[in-house]
């Protein structure tokens, strides 16, 4: 089963509507291109803020041309007005003098009450902030509703386990959620988890070890791996060549009754052009442990993609931050979780429509906030 989130739909088209309002995206250094030229990490990311990018042409008249790669190591970055990266890439071209600090929190340009501030510290390096999130990622959990509604489910998990079946607190609480519904017989395992991809095994491993802690002990990092390899025995044997797609393909068909997963794939379980079944997730952040100090924390590690601004001469970035501004305002933000994204300003992540958008986005700013929680 081929899958693409509902805007990703239209990023099919890309190519017609880039040739429309930006002549394409190219490789062509930025020197020829009058207006503002982007250039980003992988073509996802770069197609969805062409296609956005196209109403900043409209209402300014700057051109906007969005040049994709896969690696950067043969791009010359300078030669771009805003790059899009993901947080290992901005630290690694921070720490490499080629992305500049952003200042617009700093000299007003942009109001630092639009963000909830404790959002920037994934992109904040030393006391310099270095990236503004375009699309933060995190992996969060996906269960099949019913095995939390049934009551046959929920008498029989109570009898074996002694508590009640619900959200799981812990990572132990997962773990035994995990191995009462993993079925095998029936075709049925307990998890998926995306064992392709090197980053998101390190991620998930990642986050259960800093859930205790953000200096673990011996005994933390032996817990730690005790959990992630029990975890694991509840998937199917061949999930480490598992993508994330295999991941909500294997759900939609109830080849595993969870996940853990990027909360970028929910949209697509949520979805009727994909989720052909009606079938019901309930989506929650990623549980949390007690450490050896009893002292509970829940951490998400962030990914997903970010702005940053290429270290030029003085003045060069000044369409940059027009750009990034425009980009933040509240009309704008709005369109963009409209559009199936997840908006960055604080007003908007409070309120009532966007919590009530979908079964997920509640979550999703639980998870946000973990990832930026400080632990002991």
């Amino acid at each position: 089963m081929k899958k693409f989130p509902s805007l990703l739909l239209v990023c099919c088209t890309i190519s017609l509507i880039v040739m429309i309002f930006c002549a394409g995206c190219t490789t062509s250094p930025a020197s020829s291109h009058h207006g503002i030229h982007i250039a980003a990490q992988n073509d996802r990311a770069g197609n969805i803020l062409a296609l956005f990018s196209e109403h900043y042409q409209e209402s300014t008249q700057v051109p906007v041309l969005v040049s994709q790669f896969d690696t950067w190591d043969q791009v010359q970055i300078q030669e771009y007005d805003l790059i899009i990266v993901d947080v290992t890439t901005l630290q690694r071209l921070a720490e490499q003098n080629k992305i500049t600090p952003i200042t617009m929190l700093s000299d007003g340009s942009l109001n630092a009450t639009t963000f909830d501030i404790l959002m920037l510290q994934p992109y904040t390096i030393g006391s310099d902030l270095y990236g503004l999130p375009l699309h933060p990622d995190m992996l969060g959990y996906v269960i099949w509703a019913d095995l939390f509604t049934s009551e046959e489910e929920v008498n029989a998990f109570n009898e074996t386990y002694g508590y009640d079946l619900g959200n799981p607190l812990t990572y132990h609480d997962l773990l035994d959620i995990t191995e009462f519904i993993s079925r095998p017989e029936e075709q049925r395992y307990g998890i998926g988890i995306v064992g392709s991809e090197s980053d998101t095994v390190q991620n998930l491993y990642g986050t259960i070890l800093y859930s205790y802690g953000r200096n673990p002990t011996d005994e933390d990092v032996q817990e730690a791996e005790a959990v992630f390899q029990r975890l694991i025995l509840y998937t199917l044997p061949e999930y480490t060549s598992w993508t994330r797609e295999d991941v909500t393909n294997a759900l939609l068909q109830r080849k595993v009754q969870s996940a853990i997963t990027w909360f970028s794939e929910f949209e697509i379980l949520s979805s009727p052009e994909y989720n052909l079944n009606n079938a019901e997730f309930i989506f929650l952040p990623l549980p949390g442990s007690w450490n050896s100090n009893e002292s509970f924390h829940s951490v998400s590690i962030p990914g997903g993609w970010v702005f940053a601004v290429p270290n030029r001469s003085p003045g060069e970035s000044s369409e940059a931050i027009g750009f990034l501004k425009w980009f933040y305002q509240p009309d704008t933000q709005w369109e963009w979780m409209q559009g199936g994204m997840q908006p960055m300003l604080y007003e908007i992540q409070g309120s009532w429509e966007y919590l009530m958008a979908n079964g997920y986005n509640a979550a999703y700013i639980i998870s946000l906030r973990n990832q930026l929680r400080k632990t002991n």
